[in-house]
C-alpha cells in the first residue's frame, strides 16, 4: 500500500466515491460517528464493520472505506493499516507539542491533569490504541489548529504495540507514570513492561518519569529523563504538595491550590503534569490554577458522598499497583471501612500470588467483600469477610448490609463493577 504524500483529509476527499459534505474526521466505531466522518469498516473478532456501514451513514458518515464493497464505499486491501498511515499524515501537519503518556497506572489521570495544566487537547476517556489515536490525529487536522498541544494516552497490552504507537504519534514529550505488573497475559513480566514503555521516552525529545518508575529505566535513558515526585524523594522536580484532611492534594505556592482528586498518587500524577508544564515554559502557578478546575474522568478514585456513607468509586479497572493506591486512600478515610474487591485480570501465571500478596493489608479493613475466585485469595483469614461468586451476588450482599463510613469499590474492567456503583447510588440506597 502506498504512503500518501498529501494530508489525510485531502487523500480522503480524493477517495470518496461520490460528491458529498466535506470530510471532517474518521471513525471505525459506528456508534461514535458524527456528521462529516469517514467510516472505516474493519474486520473484527466477532463481526465485520461492514455490517454497521448503513448505521454509520445514517449517523452522518460521508462514505465508507473497507476491504468489503458497499454502495457508498471505497475498497482498500487493508483498511486498518490505511487508517494508521492517514493518521501519520495528519501527524505531519502538527507543529505544536505532542505529549505521550504511558504507565502501568495513572495514565488517564495524568493525561487529564496535563490537558488542564497546559490547555491542551486530550484524547477522550482511555482511548489509547493505535487506531484510536489515528482517528484523533485526523480529527485534529480538520480543526486546523496545528500549534495546539495534544496529550495522548498510550496504552499497551502486548509486545510490539508501543513501537506502533510511537511511530504513529511521534511524541515531542514522553512521560512514564509508573512501572508495575499489569497485562501480564500479553506482556509477561516487569522487565518486558519496562522495555516496552521505555520506547516512549527513547522516541521523545524531552522525557519524564516518576522517580519510582525511573529506578527501572536503563541508565542511558535515565540520564536524559527528568524525574518527578513528592518532596523529600530526591527527584529532579518536587512541587510542594500536602494532603488535606479530606484527602485532596494541595499545592502551596503562596496561595493554596486544592486539586479535585484524592490521595498521594493523584499528587504524584499532578507533579508529572507540572514538570511538563514547566518544560513548556508555563508558570507553575498558572498550571496549578488550571488544574484546580479540571474535570476528572469517572470511576477512578472518584468520591461520592451521602449523609452517612462515602463511596470511593475506583471501579474502572484494577491492578496490584492501583489497588495499593486505592487502599491507601481507603485507610485514610472515615471509619468504618469496607472494601468490595473483585478479581484483578490479565495477571497470567502470577495471578494467585499477586492476589495473595494483599492478604496482610486486607486485615486493616473493617469489612471485606471479595468478588470472584481470585479475589477470594485476598481474604483467607479475614474475620469479617464475605465471599461473592460474581458481581450480581455482591450487589445482593451489599443490599443487606448496614453501610456506614467509607466503602471502596474496585475490580478489573471485566468484572463490571459499575453495576455495584449504580446499586449503591440508587434512590433506595440513598434513602
Amino acid at each position: 500500500m502506498r504512503v500518501v504524500s498529501i494530508s489525510s483529509l485531502e487523500e480522503l476527499e480524493r477517495l470518496r466515491p461520490r460528491p458529498g459534505p466535506a470530510v471532517t474526521g474518521a471513525k471505525y466505531d459506528s456508534r461514535r460517528i458524527t456528521p462529516g466522518d469517514v467510516f472505516f469498516a474493519l474486520p473484527g473478532k466477532h463481526a465485520h464493520g461492514i455490517q454497521f456501514a448503513d448505521e454509520a451513514l445514517a449517523r452522518g458518515a460521508t462514505f465508507v472505506i473497507s476491504d468489503q464493497p458497499h454502495p457508498t464505499g471505497t475498497v482498500v486491501s487493508d483498511p486498518a493499516t490505511y487508517l494508521l498511515k492517514l493518521g501519520q499524515q495528519s501527524r505531519n501537519t502538527r507543529t505544536g507539542a505532542v505529549i505521550g503518556v504511558t504507565g502501568s497506572v495513572g495514565k488517564t489521570t495524568t493525561k487529564d491533569l496535563l490537558a488542564a495544566a497546559i490547555s491542551a487537547y486530550a484524547s477522550p476517556g482511555n482511548r489509547n490504541t493505535p487506531l484510536a489515536h489515528a482517528t484523533e490525529l485526523i480529527s485534529m487536522e480538520a480543526k486546523r489548529i496545528p500549534t495546539k498541544p495534544i496529550v495522548l494516552e498510550l496504552g499497551i497490552d502486548h509486545i510490539g504495540e508501543m513501537k506502533v504507537l510511537v511511530d504513529l504519534v511521534r511524541p515531542t514529550h514522553g512521560i512514564i507514570t509508573a512501572l508495575a505488573t499489569a497485562h501480564l497475559d500479553g506482556l509477561k513480566n516487569l522487565a518486558t513492561i519496562t522495555a516496552e514503555k521505555t520506547l516512549l521516552l527513547e522516541a521523545s525529545s524531552d522525557s519524564f518519569a516518576d522517580i519510582e518508575a525511573a529506578k527501572y529505566l536503563p541508565s542511558s535513558v535515565r540520564k536524559r529523563t527528568t524525574t518527578y515526585g513528592l518532596e523529600g524523594e530526591g527527584a529532579d522536580f518536587e512541587p510542594p504538595f500536602f494532603i488535606d484532611r479530606a484527602g485532596h492534594p494541595v499545592l502551596k505556592l503562596g496561595a493554596s491550590y486544592r486539586l479535585p482528586g484524592i490521595g498521594r498518587t493523584f499528587a504524584r500524577n499532578a507533579a508529572g503534569a507540572l514538570a511538563i508544564a514547566k518544560a513548556l515554559n508555563i508558570h507553575i502557578v498558572e498550571a496549578a490554577a488550571r488544574m484546580v478546575h479540571m474535570k476528572l474522568s469517572p470511576s477512578r478514585l472518584q468520591i461520592i458522598r451521602s449523609d452517612n456513607l462515602t463511596i470511593i468509586d475506583d471501579s474502572y479497572n484494577s491492578s496490584p499497583a492501583s489497588l495499593v493506591a486505592a487502599l491507601e486512600v481507603l485507610l485514610a478515610s472515615n471509619k468504618p471501612t469496607t472494601a468490595v474487591l473483585g478479581d484483578m485480570l490479565e495477571l497470567g501465571t502470577s495471578a494467585d500470588d499477586l492476589h495473595c500478596s494483599f492478604s496482610k493489608s486486607a486485615m486493616t479493613i473493617n469489612r471485606l467483600v471479595t468478588v470472584g475466585e481470585k479475589a477470594a485469595l485476598i481474604a483467607p483469614n479475614h474475620p469479617n469477610a464475605i465471599r461473592a461468586l460474581n458481581t450480581e451476588e455482591a450487589i445482593e450482599v451489599l443490599a443487606n448490609l448496614d453501610l456506614k463510613g467509607t466503602i471502596l469499590v474496585k475490580a478489573s474492567r471485566g468484572m463490571h463493577f459499575e453495576r455495584i456503583i449504580t446499586a449503591l447510588t440508587s434512590t433506595k440506597r440513598r434513602s
